[in-house]
């Protein structure tokens, strides 16, 4: 009797390093696009946090209930940081609430006080009045970090103006409201 030749059957090294290619690209596309997606989502969150204390702003200026601040913007800066009837009044408006969790920094507008949103603060606001004092206060800017752009961006109310095209790591100064 002869030997019989008996032939397996394999992958050659050549078939599966072109698998461990594809995978490592497959990978490579989801990882960049996951960053992307958190990115944005962040961004959103920034966004929708800035917009709760446009409204619980909104909502103390026009409670008559709370008459500090006579129809207008609730000035949440003092020599020490946040007032505490101010950041109170922010803190306990009806339905518009400030998130927890979220720290409000504030300023008057040609204060250099308050800290801006950067990538190491995400979750700091800062809030600026168009006026030197909350009794002349018809608008405010609040300033948040765009983690897709690296930049801080800004929503208002009222007649009010914000700086614009401000990069991430710029002195507070620059973030005026007028």
């Amino acid at each position: 009797m002869g030997a019989k030749n008996i032939k397996l059957k394999a992958f050659t090294i050549v078939e599966l390093l072109i698998v461990i290619v594809v995978v490592g690209i497959l990978a490579a596309i989801t990882i960049v696009s996951y960053s992307g997606i958190s990115g944005r989502a962040q961004t959103s969150t920034n966004l929708a946090n800035a917009n709760a204390v446009l409204k619980a702003a909104e909502s103390v200026r026009g409670d008559t209930s709370i008459t500090t601040y006579g129809g207008y913007y609730p000035d949440i800066t003092t020599a020490a940081g946040i007032g505490t009837n101010q950041q109170s009044a922010l803190l306990n408006v009806g339905t518009a609430k400030i998130p927890s969790g979220l720290s409000v920094t504030g300023k008057a507008t040609n204060a250099s006080s308050g800290t801006l949103p950067s990538s190491t603060t995400n979750s700091v606001l800062l809030y600026v009045i168009n006026s030197n004092t909350y009794t002349a206060a018809t608008g405010i800017c609040v300033y948040y970090f765009d983690v897709t752009s690296n930049t801080i961006k800004s929503i208002t109310s009222g007649n009010a103006t914000a700086a614009t095209g401000l990069a991430s790591g710029v002195n507070q100064s620059n973030a005026t409201c007028s």
